[in-house]
């Protein structure tokens, strides 16, 4: 039976599309620095591993949610640590069955990682938080919501 490796700070999100819970990347808890960047999903009590033509770089620390209104779940920022650590900024979007696709949308959060992502009651996708900063040890308290096409700073 496959099942992902061990690690920590990876990324899930419930696709409810497709009724699958989705794992992406994280830190290897036994090899120290290595970083991965697999897709798994679970569904009827079993892992499946993904092989997507594209994915987004190996990260950990990365926020994803659900957004209904886009069907797609959105993962932002993160960290990697391909010699010195990267702090990442960049959005990407998983279709729940084997396409990620990076976006550009016109505005982004600063990169972060360790964000929160959630959805509000209007049905809005809210990315919280986290940390950034060139070292990425600034703490952030700002609040953003995607629409599906681009972030917008929220009050």
């Amino acid at each position: 039976m496959a099942v992902p490796s061990t690690r920590f700070a990876a990324a899930t999100g419930y696709h409810t599309s497709v009724t699958k819970l989705v794992l992406f990347g994280g830190r290897n808890a036994n090899f120290g620095d290595q970083v991965l960047g697999d897709t798994w999903m679970w569904s009827s009590g079993a892992w499946a591993a993904v092989s997507p033509a594209s994915s987004p770089s190996p990260r950990f620390g990365a926020a994803m949610g659900y957004y209904a209104t886009g069907t797609k779940l959105v993962l932002f920022g993160g960290k990697n640590l391909a010699g010195i650590a990267q702090i990442l900024g960049d959005t990407w979007t998983f279709d729940g069955v084997s396409t990620w696709a990076q976006l550009s949308p016109a505005t982004s959060p600063p990169a972060r990682h360790s964000a929160s992502m959630g959805v509000d009651s209007t049905g809005q996708l809210v990315l919280f938080g986290g940390f950034g900063g060139p070292n990425g040890d600034i703490s952030l308290g700002d609040t953003w919501g995607w629409n599906g096409s681009t972030w917008t700073l929220l009050a």
